[in-house]
């Protein structure tokens, strides 16, 4: 598989919705979440953090659930990795603990280390990125895969930039939300079969 090099953006997203007429799982519910567990009326891709998306277009698309992020990747003739997937693209064949290597290093992304309490454009660490290129692999936003738990919910992968424990931002670290969760700290990105 090819992994796209980073989060998909909400300039990305826009092209979507602007071709399909999508509605987002946030929209019609009319609720997402604030730092994954605050509840938010009006909160949804276009409208983060009160603020509209349009004014932040390289900032990873959020308030997304898992089947949004799998309708968006079929659009553009891509899918969402599988939780072994990702893990093996952050990974890589040495199994590195993060992206970047096996060595703690809070400087190469964007997590909560007291001084960074909010999203990051794509690509802004290119330090944490992995031996590949691909950026962002730890924190900026959880990542959502096409797995699911036995319980049924969705599997995320990779940690937020509302993280603040290390152990939590190892690329073998999963969350799993109901498949229907949206929240500022969760998005995704594609994969496509080679």
């Amino acid at each position: 598989i090819e992994a796209d090099g980073t989060e998909v953006t909400n300039a990305g997203f826009l092209e979507f919705v602007e071709a399909t007429d999508y509605r987002t799982e946030a929209e019609i519910e009319g609720v997402s979440y604030h730092d994954g567990f605050i509840e938010r009326l009006g909160w949804s891709w276009h409208n983060v953090d009160g603020m509209g998306a349009k004014s932040k277009p390289q900032h990873p698309v959020v308030h997304v659930t898992q089947k949004d992020a799998a309708a968006y990747c079929e659009w553009a003739g891509k899918r969402l990795p599988t939780e072994v997937e990702w893990e093996f693209i952050s990974r890589g064949v040495e199994r590195r603990i993060f992206p970047w290597g096996d060595e703690w290093d809070g400087s190469r992304l964007r997590w909560k280390d007291g001084s960074r309490l909010s999203l990051a454009s794509v690509g802004s660490f290119p330090q944490g990125s992995t031996p590949d290129g691909l950026h962002d692999l730890a924190g900026n936003v959880w990542e959502w895969t096409s797995s699911r738990t036995n319980a049924g919910n969705g599997v995320l992968k990779g940690g937020a930039w509302n993280t603040d424990n290390p152990a939590h931002l190892r690329s073998a670290m999963r969350l799993d939300e109901a498949h229907d969760f949206s929240s500022d700290d969760a998005g995704f990105r594609c994969v496509r079969d080679l």
